[in-house]
Parts: structure tokens; C-alpha cells; sequence
């Protein structure tokens, strides 16, 4: 289910609902938001500040993985060792259920295709 926001208080509601459970501000007064020539009703963009923190997340966990694999393994080959593993984490997590990597989870940042939905 999509997530929009109050245009007064800023408060992530429900997309089905009419009113701002926060404020009692009506949402379908929302703003579009236009992304590469379509148009979404109450999603917003991640801020740069926000990616940074996901991606230094992600860096420690892969960085983790890939130091522990290789000690415990000795693999010694680039592709197997590390753009393999990090190639399959960013498919896996970002097309799963939870549509984002573990650290685009903890920040709150959800990736959906040009229409809305999980890619």
C-alpha cells in the first residue's frame, strides 16, 4: 500500500484515507511530485543525506560479509569475492518484499518502480 503525507503537518498516512488522522487536514489536496515525466500523488524523494547514511549501512554490512567469507573461505578472485555478493545483495534486497537494502530499511526508504509499486 502507497504512503502519502499531510500537506500541513507533514504526517505519513494511508493512501486510502481522506482525512490526516494528525491534524484532520484533508489529503487528497496533496501535491504531485513529477518523476521522469510521471506523476505521483504523495511520494517523496529520499534526500541526499538520507541515501549517504543508507549506503554507509550497507557498506558495513557488505564489508562485514565479504571480510568474513574471505577469511574463512581464502577466496581469492575480485568477481567472486566481491562484485558477485554485492551484485546479489542489491538484487536480492531491492526487489524483495521489503524493496530496499538493509540499510535503505533502517532509514525508512522504500524503492518502487515509475508507477508506484515494488520493483
Amino acid at each position: 500500500m502507497y504512503k502519502r503525507y499531510c500537506p500541513k503537518c507533514g504526517k505519513e498516512t494511508d493512501y486510502d484515507i481522506e482525512q490526516c488522522t494528525n491534524c484532520g487536514t484533508a489529503v487528497e489536496k496533496l501535491e504531485y511530485v513529477k518523476t521522469h515525466d510521471i506523476e505521483h500523488k504523495g511520494l517523496r524523494y529520499a534526500g541526499f543525506w538520507i541515501r549517504l547514511l543508507a549506503s554507509f549501512i550497507d557498506d558495513i554490512v557488505l564489508l562485514a560479509f565479504i571480510f568474513t567469507v574471505e577469511y574463512l573461505v581464502g577466496i581469492e578472485n575480485i568477481f567472486i569475492g566481491i562484485i558477485f555478493p554485492v551484485l546479489l545483495y542489491y538484487a536480492y534486497f531491492e526487489s524483495s518484499t521489503k524493496q530496499g537494502t538493509l540499510g535503505k530499511q533502517v532509514v525508512g526508504i522504500k524503492v518502487i518502480d515509475g508507477s508506484g509499486s515494488r520493483i
